[in-house]
């Protein structure tokens, strides 16, 4: 039975490949049909479609419930001892929430099959850029408006539901900066509280999401958990586009600019008093505090003990953010004075800081990915980042590439902003 199933997998893997070397060397249009024929069972064949255009298309099968033309923002990063001080800048956006007729949802994917030839994927038209490498659960390959994806099992139906589903939603930044950002716009929204919400069960294993869908979940609608990479069929699907724009990835670290990563301001600042509210006023938390990745996961690794080592001699308080609590996060976050760490989802928690707060990120190479800079800039926080000067960056550089930091700059920042309090 095992060399079976294996078998299987390998063809469909060697099925896939070939796909992709069709479409990236334009075989003729005569053998496309041929492999849709031999794969129809394990992939779907669909095209992405923007939502107005959807619309119009078939107007009976989508209702807009709610339309805000809005400003988002991004703001260069700023790096240790530049002249530069980057400003806040604003671009036009939009937030909508729709209601979606016969529809597919698939578990750990921000993609929506609409019918039998469209998706929809709002980050595919909301990023104007081509270096966005759209990586998700759903997606095996992409090219242009053609998209191929697995045909998982069909787990589940629901007559009505609203989704939260969305890719990367086990990361604790795309979680609450994608997922828990949502809330704010269904606070606005009349819908029946008997309509349950679509998420993710990767949120059910972790302790600080259960805590954080518990907080925002104020109407006690029911949680459908649903499974990754399983389909869902919903009848009358309640769908809410994610207000902040997030690439899932790249192609190039060498081409990220500051307006790839694009953030609402009042999404922000829903999620942020939400939580202060429900901290304790008598708190007493860590003046300086030192976020350890001693315990995530392998990628970008660096030379932490040696850092450990140094900020303890000014008092740091080495802090292991995935042992604590939501509200403790929070807390922590919000009594800090001085921040340093590694970039990383730890950082979402900035958010909960207080403006007088300095914070200084480690990292591997000096690009503009403004994923923190810009929440630090909107909230008014002195953000600086260190990077390691002896890695080339170049077209195959790797964004989770290993580095180290220079002690002494490190030390150098530390007594300056020091001294600067």
């Amino acid at each position: 039975m095992g060399a079976k199933i294996s078998i299987k997998y390998i063809f469909k893997g060697y099925l896939i490949r070939k796909m992709k070397r069709m479409y990236k060397r334009n075989k003729p249009e005569l053998l496309k049909p041929l492999m849709k024929a031999i794969t129809k069972k394990w992939f779907l064949h669909r095209y992405f479609i923007d939502v107005n255009t959807y619309k119009q298309l078939f107007p009976e099968k989508i209702s807009y419930i709610y339309q805000e033309s809005i400003q988002l923002y991004y703001s260069s990063i700023k790096f240790y001892n530049s002249k530069l001080h980057p400003l806040l800048k604003e671009t036009p956006g939009f937030k909508y929430a729709a209601v979606i007729e016969d529809t597919e949802v698939i578990g750990g994917s921000s993609v929506i099959i609409l019918d039998e030839q469209y998706v929809l994927y709002d980050l595919k038209y909301a990023l104007n850029n081509t270096n966005t490498d759209f990586t998700d659960e759903a997606i095996q390959y992409y090219n242009n408006d053609k998209i191929v994806m697995d045909a998982n099992n069909i787990d589940g139906y629901f007559k009505n539901a609203i989704t939260l589903i969305n890719n990367y939603s086990s990361n604790y930044y795309h979680f609450v900066l994608e997922v828990i950002a949502k809330f704010e716009v269904l606070s606005k929204l009349s819908i029946p509280t008997e309509v349950p919400l679509l998420i993710d069960n990767i949120c059910l294993h972790v302790p600080q999401f259960r805590q954080a869908i518990e907080l925002f979940n104020k109407d006690h609608r029911e949680i459908k958990w649903v499974k990754k990479g399983l389909r869902y069929k919903v009848e009358f699907l309640y769908h809410i586009k994610c207000p902040n724009i997030i690439p899932p990835n790249y192609h190039q670290i060498l081409k990220i600019k500051a307006n790839h990563n694009l953030f609402d301001f009042t999404t922000l600042e829903f999620v942020r008093k939400n939580v202060l509210k429900k901290l304790p006023k008598d708190y007493k938390g860590y003046k300086r505090i030192f976020l350890s990745r001693k315990n995530a996961s392998a990628r970008r690794t660096y030379n932490e003990e040696d850092v450990i080592k140094l900020v303890e001699k000014y008092n740091f308080s080495i802090i292991y953010v995935e042992e604590k609590s939501l509200e403790e996060q929070a807390a922590i976050f919000n009594e800090a004075e001085l921040i340093l760490g590694p970039t990383g989802a730890a950082f979402t928690n900035m958010i909960f800081c207080k403006s007088t707060c300095k914070i200084i990120c480690f990292t591997n190479y000096a690009i503009d990915l403004s994923i923190f800079s810009t929440i630090a800039n909107l909230i008014g926080i002195d953000m600086q980042y260190i990077y390691d000067k002896t890695l080339t960056l170049d077209s195959n550089s790797n964004i989770h590439s290993s580095f180290n930091i220079d002690l002494l700059q490190l030390e150098e920042a530390l007594r300056q902003i020091i001294h600067d309090k």
